[in-house]
């Protein structure tokens, strides 16, 4: 039996461990936040230096597995490694790769010390009338808010006209296939991975608050862009964020995320042909 010392310096020495990986990781969540808004020059001392707090962040975390909380240690490795992802990616950081490759890196650095179950954070929880409910709104919100959105400003979709395909069949399987593998990463990051380790320091509705700004950032050069877009998908964010915590999971949040992209993808694909 240890000493009752021993386990009072050890229990504050993890409190200390797990209050600096939080602070860590809220300013990654931050940096990612700037570097979509003002994104850095390639290479540039600015890029150098955020790259590389980056990448002590993940190392910090990665070290901390064991003896800080492993959905702490999960999310600060997650967004660490999506922020080095986006500074030293180049012509790689694409749709899906962005997310995928950070969450597959993540999950083969923790595995261990999640002794091979399926993670909390990765559950799908329940479904029912309030999924139901949400999926129903949620999408119809959406296409009022887009549809206005388009009527009011008139915006110049030139680039989205690019990224779409000309034949029919293509644009509806891309838009299909679109919509169904964002709505599961972006789920697992934000509402999975993110909001479970923000809730684990925070009060939920802070925690849900946080995800959603960091998710409403992340879509700064989406569909709308630019601070509209961003206070959107914010709203979105938040909604998704009750949501997950109200079913305990991540199934009716992302067949909800799935069915908003696809229409999204529709309300888009109509306007630029």
């Amino acid at each position: 039996m240890q000493p009752v010392d021993n386990i009072l310096t050890q229990d504050a020495a993890s409190k200390r461990i797990d209050g600096s990986l939080h602070w860590a990781g809220l300013s990654v969540l931050a940096l990612m936040a700037i570097v979509q808004i003002f994104p850095p020059n390639y290479g540039s001392g600015p890029a150098i230096l955020t790259g590389t707090f980056s990448i002590g962040v993940v190392g910090a975390a990665w070290l901390s597995l064991g003896r800080a909380k492993t959905s702490l240690c999960t999310g600060v490795l997650l967004a660490g490694l999506l922020l080095g992802f986006y500074i030293f990616a180049g012509s790689v950081y694409v749709w899906p790769l962005h997310l995928l490759l950070p969450l597959i890196a993540t999950h083969l650095l923790v595995r261990k010390a999640a002794e091979n179950k399926v993670p909390e954070y990765l559950s799908c929880g329940g479904y029912g009338w309030p999924g139901f409910a949400l999926t129903f709104v949620s999408a119809l919100a959406v296409a009022i808010t887009l549809l206005a959105w388009l009527h009011f400003t008139q915006p110049d979709l030139s680039d989205a006209r690019v990224m779409l395909p000309r034949s029919p069949s293509a644009l509806i399987f891309s838009g299909i296939g679109f919509s169904i593998v964002n709505a599961i990463l972006e789920e697992a990051v934000w509402r999975g991975v993110l909001l479970h380790w923000l809730k684990q320091r925070f009060t939920p509705i802070l925690a849900v608050v946080l995800q959603a700004v960091s998710f409403g950032a992340a879509h700064w050069n989406g569909f709308p862009n630019g601070l509209a877009g961003s206070l959107l998908a914010s709203i979105f964010g938040i909604g998704l964020g009750l949501a997950a915590l109200r079913c305990r999971g991540l199934a009716a949040v992302t067949a909800t995320h799935a069915l908003v992209d696809a229409v999204i993808f529709t309300i888009l694909a109509s306007s630029t042909f």
